[in-house]
């Protein structure tokens, strides 16, 4: 989730991991960034819906509402 565009590499870097240096240029939200956070998401979506019902009915999810 912690993708982030970074002058002179060629992929997405994670901003958690990636080593600062001077003179670095970062940028946050660009359309690269936003689409693969994006696809990060659906991705993470499609698994919960397919575990959430069998841990539902063991009993085993911890459900929450956040607004």
């Amino acid at each position: 989730m912690c993708l982030v565009e970074v002058e002179k590499f060629p992929k997405l870097q994670t901003a958690c991991s990636t080593v600062v240096s001077d003179g670095m240029v970062v940028r946050t939200d660009t359309e690269k960034v936003r689409k693969a956070v994006t696809g990060v998401l659906e991705l993470m979506l499609i698994h919960i819906r397919s575990t959430a019902p069998s841990a539902t009915r063991r009993g085993s999810a911890d459900c929450r509402t956040t607004t």
